[in-house]
């Protein structure tokens, strides 16, 4: 993670990227957990550090799912509460992870492919 993190900020080091350094980070930084290092609120889809910038609370039964507030926790209840206490869900990843895993699964669409660009510079620069 670390060293991923590394790779990262030296990409936006070379200012190639027209991205802000936050979008950039956004993206592509993986977190203690091995999830997205910035998390977002599930219902309303606010960024902490970006959009929000208290802690965002944990669902209190699967601990894997973060809300803003108690309100966008009330109005996602319907839809989490089915998967709540399964393992059916896991911690918010990143977009980079999702195409890994899709592409191993099955074949990724022209724009997940797009979206993965950074990793794919990151991992090119790496082998040379």
């Amino acid at each position: 993670m670390d060293e991923w993190n590394a790779i990262v900020d030296g990409y936006i080091a070379e200012s190639t990227d027209k991205r802000e350094r936050f979008d950039i980070e956004l993206a592509s930084k993986i977190g203690a957990n091995g999830g997205a290092l910035y998390k977002k609120c599930d219902y309303c889809h606010k960024v902490q550090g970006r959009d929000y910038h208290g802690n965002l609370k944990c669902c209190s039964g699967c601990k894997l799912i973060v809300y803003c507030s108690s309100v966008c926790q009330a109005k996602d209840w319907p839809r989490h509460k089915a998967e709540c206490k399964t393992e059916s869900h896991k911690e918010q990843e990143l977009r980079t992870q999702q195409v890994v895993l899709r592409c191993i699964n099955q074949r990724p669409t022209k724009e997940e492919l797009q979206n993965f660009d950074l990793a794919s510079r990151i991992s090119h620069a790496r082998r040379s």
